[in-house]
């Protein structure tokens, strides 16, 4: 099976998670038959600046359509058996071209296009299906949200598949860390963007605990966000930022990991987590719900909610026998349903149901 993929390699450098997806996808010749090409065309790094910058002007009303379009190398495109996308899509023209094409979606909840600014959820909801209709596949990364965008799509040719992230540079931890009576419990936190991530809230909870277990606690903390809070008797490793090796490496040697995020349309930084065997506290919004099993691999808390926080994280450090099950949860659901070679399979399947569609 060949894949066109709307990988573009100049913005594989960009914060944007989105593009890092497609890049992904590029690995998973190691484990299915799929052979993937990619969008080569350099002029779509100038192109998809400009118009984004564009879009961003006093003319937004009219430019906003135009943000996110790449073109596409048309004869890689006709050579595909299925075309991929994630965000970044063709201009209408292509689509008349595309053969097979799928496009990867996070389904955002209300939680997070309320914080997002959008004041007619339904309106922007119905706007986006106009534009996800004219594929012929869905593939959205939560169980939950399959029903919900069907409602949203304007035709039912357009069919919706659940996938999970495709994540080929995870691999679980060989041994389960120690987490034996007396030793320093390691809690870690992730989040570029602090702020929203939710790290003032997780480190006032962890100012409520310190006096009572600041010789059985470290916190580790990466994020550009300083929201300023002393923790004078915990002992406190900050960083603005790792790479992802590092993260991965922080992970394997904790325990807890810790955002009760504000709002995030997915959060594969807890899958991350759980494929490196820790513990998971997250928000209560329920895709991080969907992620983390109802609490089968942690607990899940209303970011909002500094008390709930706090008692959580004690009950994280207070009971080993708890935490020590959801460790050990936390890498056997990340082994079933999210690990490389389950998510590969997946991919293969919907490729394959999507050109067999087109040929019945």
């Amino acid at each position: 099976m060949n894949c066109f993929v709307n990988y573009i390699e100049e913005l594989s450098n960009s914060d944007d998670t989105a593009h890092r997806y497609p890049e992904n996808l590029k690995r998973i010749s190691e484990y299915e038959d799929i052979k993937t090409s990619t969008n080569n065309i350099k002029l779509n790094k100038y192109v998809i600046g400009l118009l984004n910058r564009a879009s961003q002007t006093r003319y937004h009303k009219y430019l906003k359509s135009l943000s996110n379009k790449s073109i596409l190398p048309i004869k890689k495109i006709r050579k595909a058996d299925v075309s991929y996308f994630s965000y970044v899509y063709p201009f209408n023209i292509y689509h008349k071209l595309l053969k097979n094409s799928v496009i990867r979606i996070n389904y955002q909840t209300d939680r997070v296009l309320k914080w997002r600014g959008k004041k007619d959820i339904n309106k922007y909801r119905y706007e986006r299906g106009k534009k996800l209709g004219k594929f012929d596949c869905v593939m959205t990364t939560t169980k939950h949200s399959v029903e919900k965008i069907k409602n949203y799509l304007p035709s039912s040719e357009t069919t919706v598949r659940y996938c999970p992230n495709f994540l080929p540079y995870l691999n679980t931890a060989t041994k389960l860390k120690n987490n034996q009576k007396g030793n320093r419990i390691k809690i870690l936190f992730v989040g570029g963007d602090g702020h929203r991530k939710g790290l003032k809230n997780f480190l006032k909870a962890v100012q409520e605990i310190k006096n009572k277990h600041k010789k059985r606690i470290s916190i580790t903390v990466v994020s550009k966000y300083d929201p300023k809070i002393n923790l004078e008797l915990v002992k406190l490793n900050k960083y603005n930022s790792l790479k992802k090796e590092d993260v991965i490496r922080e992970m394997k040697s904790s325990n807890i990991f810790c955002m009760p995020t504000k709002s995030d349309s997915y959060g594969i930084v807890y899958i991350e987590a759980m494929s490196m065997g820790c513990a998971i506290l997250s928000d209560d919004d329920i895709t991080r719900k969907e992620i983390v099993e109802n609490n089968e691999v942690g607990l899940c808390v209303d970011p909002n909610n500094v008390e709930e926080i706090t008692k959580s994280i004690e009950k994280l450090v207070q009971d080993r026998r708890s935490r020590r099950k959801y460790m050990e949860n936390a890498r056997s659901v990340f082994e079933k349903k999210f690990s490389p070679r389950v998510v590969a399979k997946k991919h293969h399947d919907i490729f394959r149901s999507v050109i067999q569609d087109d040929h019945d």
